[in-house]
């Protein structure tokens, strides 16, 4: 009896050990269509798409290289975990429509990372506005925003957000305080 339970436990726990071990789905966005020094939004929201309607853990990864992005929206829910590992360059466009540039709705559970990098072009783009939106618990880390205004990271409803390992060079600061309309104009160009 003692023999039976000993391997019964034995196996739980390799089960146990298994099953933390659950390695995530992965999604590259070369997978669907993205090339370097082109335009990738349409890649990453496919693979955003298909990631998360995946169950369990899943990751969308943008491999090195330099990357235009348009503006994007990825919504959620997803059905499990995801992660956006930027390891290239992800650059803002010069004109855009819209108030966001990246925006994760409704998505729980999130994680940022790579070691990647969100160029938001400095003074060219410096008149538009761009929002990476995040919502609750996320966590942010080795990641760059370079030349980006101050409205590139906007928490709507965020709870439970970790950054870790978070690099902001060239800031523009934007005051909320005086007028709304009027910015600091602190050019890290200058």
């Amino acid at each position: 009896m003692g023999l039976r339970l000993n391997i019964a436990m034995i196996l739980m726990l390799f089960l146990l050990k298994s099953i933390g071990n659950v390695q995530a789905s992965i999604f590259d966005v070369k997978q669907y269509g993205a090339k370097a020094n082109a335009d990738i939004t349409q890649a990453l929201t496919k693979a955003w798409k298909a990631a998360c309607a995946s169950t369990g853990r899943s990751k969308v990864v943008v491999p090195g290289g330099t990357y235009m992005l348009g503006a994007v929206p990825l919504e959620g829910p997803c059905k499990g975990s995801i992660e956006l590992q930027v390891i290239g360059t992800l650059r803002a466009p010069e004109r855009q429509s819209g108030d966001s540039w990246v925006s994760f709705n409704h998505v729980n559970f999130f994680t940022l990372s790579g070691g990647g990098t969100f160029d938001g072009q400095g003074k060219i783009a410096w008149g538009q506005k761009y929002k990476v939106q995040l919502h609750p618990n996320a966590i942010i880390r080795d990641i760059t925003s370079l030349d980006s205004n101050s409205s590139t990271l906007m928490f709507s409803g965020a709870k439970n957000v970790t950054f870790q390992h978070v690099t902001i060079k060239h800031l523009k600061l934007v005051s909320t305080l005086m007028n709304p309309h009027r910015a600091f104009n602190r050019d890290p160009h200058n």
